[in-house]
């Protein structure tokens, strides 16, 4: 008790030293360890409350136990001492045994009322939410980190913009405030799970230990009083137990822990390994699986359930980056990394790309006109210079939605761009534009207009498309490509050359575009596409089944790439979860 009050006083200190100074963590991680020696007190007593309620069970479990026990004891005695009258030990053994059994039967309901019941609701209830708000907070400090790391690396330049500064020092500012409020929070979260359950655990305790000192005190004081030689079967019993648990106690404890364990937490290590910085795991399980796409959308549920989805993508980008000799050529090779952010921006983005791209290309079916740009292959009633002006007025048209759809992007879309900016930024200073436009559109907005049925626009549209609604949206794709790349029409397509106005009327405004598009919004709000609980019951079971169908091919990559502690670590989060149970509605590995 002296311990729990204690540590809640050194939480006060810890949350008014943060609020006046730097900010600390080791206020929280102190509760933590703190209510986890309450946790493992609790269950101890439970564990030890079970084993005392069933100890005494009937009167014929006591003979034969009794029985065993004096066959053991005269096998370890001298024969100088004589026979032992078993008949007589066998009717006293009845008789303290009748005396047990009643005992028995009010412990039991008197410790599960006041032992069992209170000690698990607290275990169920109360400290999974202590690990909710322990969530909650991690998750806050790195936002806090990232803002503060983002503001003294912008200092360090020689040439700043004070507007930009004010707003790194207004994210800083906002993230410290947020951190602030859940350190309160966590304080009250804290004070209230810690303060009465010291008087009350002591209570419990001391009500059990009275309980337990009566059990043995009644019935082992009356079997002293009628044998004085039961002492020394006991003892010799007890020595044989002893060395026995000394050898097992520390793999029973184990065992009893992993089983009361809470479900809830049983995945947490395969999503670190799978959230690993170098990529090692998920890399195995992508490879393994020929970039299966259900593993794919599984892959990213699970990163936004448990907040990792930017802390995955900045190690895909950084990886991207590292491994490029050009930005042209970024995210293009057929890699883990670019089929992971490939998938993600396809499952966030899909349903902001096409609202953005419907009613145009919906208006083009309605809207027939001539788009063939060469004058030996245009219809007898088409005019090549009217049709390339139809591609520019089309193309014009696609450019103002999607520059005027910025507000509408998934926040995660402009972390990416913000996040590949900075790195590119680092690498080839002159190409962070470029690299944006390369993601926004050669990688996100082009694909959805020549593929319609990719991005879910043909599914929507009245009828199903043409030839000349086809050509119309290749057309408009190389001319939005040309624009993010900043080239050129050439002597290679000379037909082309009038659709370089467009370039240049546009180049202003679309290197405008990128560069909002990769500036974070203060107040935007997100909400996950999957929840814990969602991916705990479908998607975590299905990673965690094709990863033991595929465990062979992702050992033999992780060796090939020399990752052996992956290895171990993967294997340990496996070990955690224990078998395996298909989930339904999923299919498997193809």
């Amino acid at each position: 008790m002296s311990k729990l009050r204690f540590f809640k006083q050194t939480v006060k200190e810890k949350i008014i030293n943060a609020k006046k100074s730097e900010l600390t963590s080791e206020f929280f991680f102190s509760g933590l360890k703190q209510s986890k020696e309450v946790k493992k007190q609790l269950r101890e007593l439970i564990s030890k409350t079970k084993h005392f309620v069933s100890t005494v069970s009937n009167d014929i479990k006591i003979h034969q136990d009794f029985i065993k026990t004096y066959r053991l004891y005269s096998k370890t005695i001298n024969n100088e001492e004589g026979e032992i009258d078993i008949v007589t030990c066998l009717i006293k053994v009845a008789e303290i045994s009748t005396s047990l059994i009643h005992l028995h039967d009010s412990m039991q309901k008197k410790l599960s009322g006041s032992v069992l019941s209170p000690s698990q609701t607290w275990l169920n209830k109360d400290y999974k939410n202590l690990m909710q708000t322990k969530k909650e907070y991690e998750s806050l400090r790195r936002q806090f980190d990232s803002s503060h790391s983002t503001r003294e690396s912008y200092k360090k330049k020689k040439e700043q913009d004070p507007k930009k500064l004010e707003m790194l020092e207004n994210d800083v500012v906002s993230a410290k405030e947020k951190l602030l409020k859940i350190c309160g929070d966590l304080y009250f979260s804290l004070d209230e799970l810690v303060s009465g359950k010291d008087a009350n655990l002591l209570q419990i305790i001391t009500n059990s230990l009275q309980a337990l000192q009566k059990y043995y005190y009644d019935g082992y004081t009356n079997i002293y009083e009628s044998f004085d030689y039961i002492g020394q079967v006991k003892e010799k019993v007890e020595q044989m137990i002893n060395q026995f648990n000394s050898e097992n106690r520390e793999k029973d404890m184990m065992t009893l822990t992993k089983a009361q364990e809470d479900d809830d937490s049983k995945y947490d290590s395969l999503v670190m390994c799978l959230s690993s910085q170098n990529q090692s795991i998920v890399a195995s399980l992508i490879t393994a699986t020929a970039s299966d796409p259900e593993i794919l959308k599984s892959l990213i549920r699970v990163y936004e359930a448990y907040g990792q989805t930017r802390n995955v993508l900045q190690n895909c980008i950084n990886k991207e980056v590292e491994n490029t000799q050009s930005s042209a050529q970024l995210f293009r090779e057929n890699t883990p990394s670019t089929k992971l952010t490939s998938s993600f921006t396809k499952v966030i983005g899909n349903n902001y790309r096409k609202e953005t791209l419907l009613s145009l290309v919906q208006w083009i079916q309605d809207n027939p006109r001539g788009y063939e740009c060469n004058s030996n292959k245009c219809k007898k009633d088409e005019n090549a210079d009217e049709n390339i002006q139809n591609i520019l007025e089309t193309s014009q048209m696609f450019l103002e939605s999607i520059i005027n759809s910025i507000d509408q992007a998934p926040l995660p879309m402009r972390c990416i761009c913000y996040d590949l900016r900075q790195a590119v930024k680092k690498r080839f200073p002159d190409q962070e534009l470029q690299s944006v436009g390369s993601y926004i559109f050669l990688r996100f907005f082009c694909p959805g207009i020549s593929n319609l049925q990719v991005s879910g626009v043909q599914e929507e549209l009245k009828t199903q498309p043409d030839k000349v609604l086809l050509q119309t949206a290749l057309m408009v794709t190389r001319l939005l490509q040309s624009l993010a790349n900043g080239t050129y029409f050439d002597k290679k397509n000379p037909e082309l050359k009038g659709l370089n106005v467009f370039i240049d009327n546009n180049k202003n405004d679309i290197k405008a575009f990128f560069n909002n598009f990769s500036i974070i919004p203060e107040n935007q709000e997100y909400t996950p596409i999957a929840s814990l609980d969602e991916v705990k019951k479908l998607d975590l079971p299905l990673l965690h089944q094709t990863i033991c169908e595929n465990i062979d091919e992702i050992t033999k990559f992780l060796h090939s790439k020399k990752e052996k502690q992956a290895c171990i670590d993967l294997f340990n989060a496996l070990k955690l979860i224990g078998p395996t149970s298909a989930p339904p509605e999923k299919k498997k590995k193809k």
